[in-house]
């Protein structure tokens, strides 16, 4: 073999940007629906997440990002954690996040990417989207939104019993655990109660009643979603401290608070936008802390 042998070159890299939010910077894939999801992490749509994440994060050592989708909140948290674990069950989701983590070798040498759903029991689920690259692509059929959609199947995918992935995952104390699901958030949270409750990880969860349906049958999907909740309220009461998002900025619900914010916060509907019908229950993003959080009480713009 001639010793003058080039070098084999290496694959050109995809096109990329950087991205800047709250002072982090990390590198995307420069492509239209990723430029769509960071405009929304920018915006401040996505706001009262990062601030917990920021109050948080002094805390962790760990994320695990159950539902990671393009990967952006991993990327925004990953260079202040020793180990990052993301969970996606999308083959279109998780390619972008791929190449998004590819682009930061240094955060990608920590990660673990999963590709499964979660669930109570291990089994294999149809996971159906609304559209190519769908941010709401879920183990549900039908939901709702301005009316009742139905979705197509994107593929079968596997689904791991959250308590053991969990575990396996490393959770503990000082772990901040993202949970964005899609509704499968009111099967996931009841079967991993005994875990959360041994351990108290930092908890972000975002609830979507409206992807639980009874199609043609109001008063029916009305019971269901508040029986699911009550399962959730119920595996979450081992948290000293919720806090939930409210006009006027963070509210700290603690145990004095806890009947009447019983009474107020799930017995209540309330309008969500772009869905038909007023919702009970948590809504959007909700934080659950084993300590006291200093969150900003001004409301987000």
């Amino acid at each position: 073999m001639s010793a003058h042998r080039q070098k084999r070159a290496s694959p050109p890299m995809p096109p990329s940007r950087l991205i800047t939010c709250r002072g982090r910077q990390w590198w995307v894939l420069d492509h239209p629906l990723v430029d769509h999801a960071v405009a929304e992490l920018v915006s401040g749509f996505e706001d009262s997440t990062l601030q917990f994440f920021d109050a948080a994060l002094p805390h962790c050592a760990r994320l695990i990002d159950v539902g990671g989708y393009f990967g952006l909140l991993s990327l925004y948290a990953g260079d202040r954690v020793n180990q990052v674990t993301i969970f996606e069950p999308s083959p279109t989701h998780r390619s972008i996040l791929q190449a998004n983590l590819a682009l930061n070798p240094i955060l990608a040498a920590r990660s673990t990417l999963i590709p499964a759903a979660m669930g109570a029991h291990a089994s294999e689920q149809p996971l159906y989207r609304k559209a190519f690259a769908d941010s709401g692509a879920s183990l549900f059929e039908v939901v709702e939104r301005q009316n009742l959609r139905r979705g197509e199947a994107e593929a079968v995918v596997r689904v791991l019993p959250a308590a053991s992935a969990l575990t396996e995952a490393g959770l503990d104390r000082a772990t901040l655990l993202k949970i964005d699901i899609e509704g499968a958030e009111y099967e996931v949270i009841p079967a991993i109660a005994a875990v959360l409750a041994q351990h108290l990880p930092f908890l972000q969860v975002s609830f979507h009643p409206f992807n639980l349906v009874v199609p043609d049958d109001a008063v029916g999907t009305t019971l269901l979603r508040l029986r699911r909740m009550i399962d959730v309220v119920a595996a979450l009461r081992c948290y000293p401290f919720w806090y939930l998002l409210g006009p006027c900025g963070w509210r700290e619900i603690t145990a004095d608070h806890f009947a009447a914010f019983l009474r107020d916060e799930l017995l209540n509907a309330k309008p969500v936008a772009r869905i038909a019908s007023p919702q009970y229950g948590l809504i959007d993003g909700v934080a659950f802390s084993p300590r006291q959080l200093d969150l900003p009480s001004a409301p987000l713009r």
